[in-house]
């Protein structure tokens, strides 16, 4: 009874934070459910006997009684707790967000320069109706998992989002250098090998990364990667697919596919597929690879419907020439 009580007071201040706490945690309560179990045999057995007062065993199966019902709560009301976001200080306020400069659109809306708190940022925005309780709810999901990652230096640094329909934007660390695709696209300056090189290594380490964290990006493409000063790539936009397809995009698929048409993988264009994101990632790369060597994207020219056929049913891949 008293190993019951002390476990009880230790529930009062555990926060189930860590996978081994709860591992611990429900060790912990299967063994008192146990105890329990089992004293109610013995006393029923006890009683069964005629060996004790039927009026004192009694009272002390509704004690039993009583403090199991106490932990059943307690346990449920943490595995509640568990499944709830929490409110963190990555929800921002918008008094302290300043927008500047245009930079350009993405598939949120458009991204302007700016600060917040007096730190250099780039302002995802999007539709202010699109601030819905699902968006918000998926945002703040998408926070945690940021917060929760420790920098790495191809992942882009997550500030927060901002939830007030006048300033709805993420808030992100400016990139300096643009991102991958005006390198590709706008500089007339020739990616050399050694540097095609050192780019798919930076982007093959971030995207370890994400996925050894649980994170998949599931919409992976140049222009979802930037460029930071000194020149390093930094994975952007990472797990916020399916936030993004709810803001809807032209680039994006409508029929309940995630991703963006020539850089989905096969498996993205049938809704019916069950996914596995970290292969899906992986296929999208290989496209970024194709962009940074050919300085083409893929599938070039044809429309959406005519990737899905090239792609899914005639099991075609983009080729270099060599």
């Amino acid at each position: 009874m008293q190993g019951m009580q002390s476990l009880l007071e230790s529930l009062k201040e555990e926060r189930g934070q860590t996978q081994e706490d709860l591992v611990a945690i429900n060790t912990a309560l299967d063994k008192v459910g146990i105890e329990i179990q089992n004293e109610f045999i013995d006393i029923k057995d006890q009683l069964r006997r005629g060996n004790q007062n039927q009026a004192a065993m009694m009272q002390k199966m509704e004690k039993q009684e009583i403090l199991l019902q106490k932990l059943l709560k307690k346990d449920e009301q943490r595995v509640q707790q568990s499944q709830k976001p929490k409110v963190t200080v990555l929800e921002l306020n918008s008094n302290d967000i300043i927008f500047g400069e245009f930079i350009g659109r993405g598939g949120f809306g458009v991204v302007y320069k700016g600060t917040w708190n007096g730190v250099a940022v780039a302002l995802k925005t999007f539709p202010s109706n699109a601030v819905d309780a699902k968006t918000r709810e998926d945002l703040r999901k998408e926070a945690l998992k940021h917060q929760r990652m420790k920098n790495h230096p191809n992942i882009i640094s997550f500030y927060g989002v901002c939830l007030d329909p006048a300033k709805a934007c993420l808030v992100i660390d400016f990139a300096s250098g643009g991102t991958l695709s005006d390198r590709i696209y706008k500089n007339e300056i020739d990616i050399s090998t050694c540097l095609a090189l050192a780019y798919a290594l930076e982007l093959i380490a971030g995207l370890r990364y994400l996925h050894e964290n649980g994170i998949c990006h599931r919409d992976l493409k140049s222009l979802n990667v930037l460029i930071a000063a000194g020149g390093i790539l930094k994975l952007s936009d990472f797990g916020l697919a399916k936030v993004k397809s709810t803001v809807s995009s032209a680039s994006t698929a409508s029929s309940g596919s995630i991703g963006t048409w020539a850089w989905m993988a096969p498996e993205q264009h049938n809704p019916k597929v069950k996914k596995d994101w970290e292969k899906t990632d992986v296929y999208s790369l290989g496209m970024v690879f194709f962009e940074i060597v050919t300085r083409k994207q893929p599938w070039d020219g044809l429309n959406p419907m005519e990737i899905m056929m090239t792609v899914s049913v005639k099991k075609k891949r983009p080729e270099i020439a060599t």
